[in-house]
Protein backbone atom coordinates (compact mmCIF):
# COMPACT_ATOMS: atom_id res chain seq x y z
CA UNK A 1 0.00 0.00 0.00
CA UNK A 2 3.08 2.11 -0.20
CA UNK A 3 3.87 1.62 -3.89
CA UNK A 4 3.39 4.86 -5.85
CA UNK A 5 4.38 3.50 -9.29
CA UNK A 6 1.77 4.20 -11.96
CA UNK A 7 1.80 0.70 -13.46
CA UNK A 8 0.77 -0.58 -10.01
CA UNK A 9 -1.66 2.18 -8.97
CA UNK A 10 -3.52 2.17 -12.31
CA UNK A 11 -4.65 -1.38 -11.50
CA UNK A 12 -6.13 -0.27 -8.16
CA UNK A 13 -3.22 -1.67 -6.15
CA UNK A 14 -0.38 -0.04 -4.21
CA UNK A 15 -1.04 3.39 -2.75
CA UNK A 16 -4.61 3.44 -4.10
CA UNK A 17 -5.60 0.84 -1.49
CA UNK A 18 -5.69 3.50 1.24
CA UNK A 19 -8.05 5.89 -0.54
CA UNK A 20 -11.84 5.90 -0.30
CA UNK A 21 -11.90 5.06 3.39
CA UNK A 22 -9.33 2.26 3.01
CA UNK A 23 -12.08 -0.33 2.58
CA UNK A 24 -10.21 -2.37 -0.03
CA UNK A 25 -6.94 -2.14 1.87
CA UNK A 26 -8.60 -3.25 5.11
CA UNK A 27 -10.07 -6.28 3.33
CA UNK A 28 -6.59 -7.22 2.09
CA UNK A 29 -5.11 -6.86 5.58
CA UNK A 30 -7.91 -8.94 7.13
CA UNK A 31 -7.51 -11.70 4.54
CA UNK A 32 -3.75 -11.90 5.06
CA UNK A 33 -4.04 -11.77 8.86
CA UNK A 34 -6.51 -14.64 8.77
CA UNK A 35 -4.38 -16.71 6.38
CA UNK A 36 -1.00 -16.56 8.15
CA UNK A 37 0.43 -17.38 11.56
CA UNK A 38 2.98 -14.56 11.60
CA UNK A 39 2.51 -10.87 12.43
CA UNK A 40 1.09 -8.81 9.58
CA UNK A 41 2.55 -5.37 8.95
CA UNK A 42 1.51 -2.69 6.48
CA UNK A 43 3.63 -0.08 4.73
CA UNK A 44 1.64 2.82 3.36
CA UNK A 45 1.96 6.36 2.08
CA UNK A 46 0.09 9.42 3.31
CA UNK A 47 -2.30 8.99 0.37
CA UNK A 48 -2.45 9.43 -3.37
CA UNK A 49 -2.43 13.22 -3.57
CA UNK A 50 -0.05 15.75 -2.04
CA UNK A 51 -2.31 17.07 0.71
CA UNK A 52 -3.95 13.73 1.41
CA UNK A 53 -4.61 12.63 4.97
CA UNK A 54 -5.87 9.17 4.03
CA UNK A 55 -3.34 7.61 6.42
CA UNK A 56 -5.40 8.88 9.38
CA UNK A 57 -8.31 6.70 8.32
CA UNK A 58 -6.32 3.81 6.86
CA UNK A 59 -3.97 3.29 9.82
CA UNK A 60 -6.65 2.60 12.44
CA UNK A 61 -8.67 0.52 9.95
CA UNK A 62 -5.64 -1.65 9.17
CA UNK A 63 -4.97 -2.21 12.87
CA UNK A 64 -8.62 -3.15 13.36
CA UNK A 65 -8.26 -5.57 10.42
CA UNK A 66 -5.28 -7.30 12.05
CA UNK A 67 -2.10 -5.33 11.29
CA UNK A 68 0.35 -5.58 14.19
CA UNK A 69 2.64 -2.76 13.02
CA UNK A 70 2.46 0.06 10.48
CA UNK A 71 5.12 1.80 8.43
CA UNK A 72 4.37 5.27 7.10
CA UNK A 73 6.19 6.82 4.17
CA UNK A 74 4.85 10.37 4.66
CA UNK A 75 4.94 11.38 1.01
CA UNK A 76 2.02 11.10 -1.39
CA UNK A 77 1.97 8.65 -4.27
CA UNK A 78 2.03 11.70 -6.57
CA UNK A 79 5.32 12.84 -5.01
CA UNK A 80 6.87 9.45 -5.69
CA UNK A 81 10.31 9.73 -4.05
CA UNK A 82 10.77 13.50 -4.36
CA UNK A 83 10.03 16.38 -2.03
CA UNK A 84 9.80 16.50 1.72
CA UNK A 85 8.89 13.44 3.79
CA UNK A 86 6.80 15.07 6.52
CA UNK A 87 7.43 13.02 9.65
CA UNK A 88 5.03 15.20 11.64
CA UNK A 89 2.47 12.99 9.89
CA UNK A 90 4.24 9.95 11.29
CA UNK A 91 3.84 11.44 14.77
CA UNK A 92 0.10 11.84 14.12
CA UNK A 93 -0.19 8.19 13.17
CA UNK A 94 1.67 7.16 16.34
CA UNK A 95 -1.07 8.92 18.34
CA UNK A 96 -3.88 7.25 16.39
CA UNK A 97 -2.92 3.59 16.75
CA UNK A 98 -1.91 1.18 19.50
CA UNK A 99 0.70 -0.72 17.46
CA UNK A 100 4.31 0.16 16.65
CA UNK A 101 4.77 2.71 13.84
CA UNK A 102 7.92 2.66 11.74
CA UNK A 103 9.03 5.84 9.96
CA UNK A 104 10.09 5.53 6.32
CA UNK A 105 11.37 7.97 3.73
CA UNK A 106 13.50 11.07 3.66
CA UNK A 107 16.50 9.57 5.43
CA UNK A 108 19.60 10.45 3.41
CA UNK A 109 22.03 10.87 6.29
CA UNK A 110 22.28 10.69 10.09
CA UNK A 111 20.90 14.20 10.56
CA UNK A 112 17.79 13.25 8.58
CA UNK A 113 17.46 10.12 10.70
CA UNK A 114 17.69 12.08 13.95
CA UNK A 115 15.14 14.60 12.67
CA UNK A 116 12.76 11.82 11.63
CA UNK A 117 12.99 10.19 15.02
CA UNK A 118 12.54 13.45 16.91
CA UNK A 119 9.73 14.74 14.72
CA UNK A 120 8.02 11.44 13.99
CA UNK A 121 8.12 9.84 17.39
CA UNK A 122 8.29 6.44 15.74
Amino acid sequence: MGCPVRKVTKTGAGATLISDGAERGARVVAAVAEAVDVPVTVKMRRGELNESRDFTIAGPRFVEAGAQALTLHPRSAKQMYTGHADHALTAELVELVSVPVIASGGVGNLDHLADGIQTGGA
